[in-house]
């Protein structure tokens, strides 16, 4: 997924790309950018290149480095704020979660021209690492500084500037970026307290349902089913064929991978990737979608990214290819994955397999032209 605005402050301009900002006015009030790859990273190293001189009363903050996801947009004082981790691209100060530390480190003298330069930041979560490399010469003092805190680990930071002067512009760039697993967030397969179902019609599923599944028999609740699975509840609901039946046949699945979805499900989502010790990412990412479970679907997905090879990605890009709407970041790495390498990756038997698909072809052609139409689109002005 490229690079977007994920919230942004007012009285700042973005770029049609939105990879460029500034402010359009003088008041030092303190406005934000943030941007976003429509998934929680634990780790991303932006590099943001920017022009930056003294405003109207003198020295003016610069903060680049990265925000909470709650962050204000308006109004923050920059080097004192508990919700950024920042460096200020005037004189390198940096402000970590509302401490500011010593300048002994980064230290910036004075801009005096409208030169380019740029501040390459880095999180990683599992470190509770932030380290900011000044590219630029008005650097007198180290040129990376390294930040370790417990308060840093396992936030959920986005790449953010912090704007105080309409004299300042930043070009981001994204170097590289590790998705971070999915949290669940469907609150019905999170529920704990099922007291409304006491007060529910007759009809809501209870007792046990076996379920057939490549020649096997899964047992399970029907109850606990039916109140996290939005699908389950209207599979199992009195009146249907499968909610009268003591055996429901699961067709098209292994038994590994349909337990996986009720292992997925009876833990409320917290399994998180050891449930792939014995089933298959990709075959359960399929079933995640028949069977209406995204959180589900967001683990498979985060997986076969970790995973993913310019080996696999071919065969990846033709098993989602009909439900990439709902994957749109693996996609998207399969193309990347492949794009400067065709000439290895059309002599692979998962090509042959794909040209068998005139769906898989025409997909794949239009995946990998996606970023040069967005490119003439924006130099074109939305000529063709």
């Amino acid at each position: 997924m490229p690079l977007t605005i994920r919230r942004c402050g007012k009285q700042v301009h973005t770029s049609a790309d939105h990879l460029e900002v500034y402010q359009l006015v003088d008041d030092d009030l303190g406005r934000l950018v943030q941007w976003t790859l429509g998934s929680q990273q634990e780790l991303w190293e932006v590099r943001f290149v920017f022009t930056h001189v003294c405003g109207p009363n003198g020295g003016t903050v610069l903060g680049l480095g990265f925000g909470t996801a709650d962050v204000r947009m308006e109004e923050v004082d920059i080097l004192e704020c508990e919700n950024l981790a920042v460096c200020d691209a005037y004189d390198g100060e940096i402000n970590i979660l509302g401490q500011q530390l010593s300048k002994d480190g980064l230290d910036l003298c004075e801009p005096s021209s409208c030169e380019e330069e740029s501040i390459t930041a880095m999180y990683d979560s599992s470190l509770g690492l932030v380290r900011f490399t000044v590219d630029s010469r008005r650097c007198r003092g180290q040129f990376r500084v390294d930040v370790i805190k417990e308060t840093l680990k396992h936030r959920e930071l986005y790449p953010t500037v912090a704007f105080a002067n309409k004299k300042s512009k930043v070009r981001i760039e994204l170097i590289r970026c590790l998705m971070a697993m999915p949290i669940p967030r469907d609150e019905r397969l999170l529920q704990r307290d099922f007291s409304a179902s006491l007060a529910s019609d007759g009809d809501f599923p209870s007792g046990c349902v076996t379920f057939e599944v490549d020649g096997e028999e899964l047992r399970a609740d029907k109850f606990l089913l039916a109140s996290r699975s939005i699908y389950f509840e209207r599979m199992l609901r009195a009146g249907m064929s499968e909610g009268a039946a003591s055996h429901v046949p699961i067709p098209r699945a292994s038994a590994h991978a349909f337990r996986g979805v009720l292992r997925f499900i009876y833990s409320a989502g917290q399994v998180g990737q050891t449930l792939f010790d014995d089933a298959e990412p990709l075959e359960l990412l399929h079933l995640s979608v028949e069977f209406l479970l995204d959180d589900l679907t967001r683990l498979c997905e985060w997986k076969l990214m970790q995973e993913l090879t310019l080996g696999t990605a071919l065969a990846t890009f033709a098993s989602v290819v009909t439900v990439r709407n709902q994957v749109p970041a693996l996609v998207e790495s399969c193309v990347e994955k492949m794009q400067g390498r065709m000439k290895d990756v059309v002599t692979s038997d998962s090509f042959k397999e794909l040209c068998r698909s005139e769906v898989g072809v025409r997909e794949l052609l239009l995946s990998l032209d996606e970023p040069l139409a967005k490119r003439r689109r924006l130099q074109g002005g939305g000529r063709s």
